[in-house]
């Protein structure tokens, strides 16, 4: 099987700490120290939380 990659958000300066929700993704965005929500079925990418203080990972 080859693998096929697609971005689906971004380009961010470093995303970190992918967790899956259920019906979507959260990551944080580390150098704009917020968290970032990717809904698929959507295809779209929104800001979820803001001035993390620089949050590094979710799991």
């Amino acid at each position: 099987m080859a693998w096929q990659f697609e971005r689906v958000a971004g380009p961010y300066a470093f995303g970190e700490g992918p967790v899956w929700c259920g019906d979507h993704l959260l990551f944080t965005d580390i150098g704009n120290n917020r968290i970032m929500r990717y809904d698929p079925v959507r295809k779209d990418c929104t800001e979820f939380r803001t001035d993390t203080n620089g949050a590094n990972g979710l799991t």
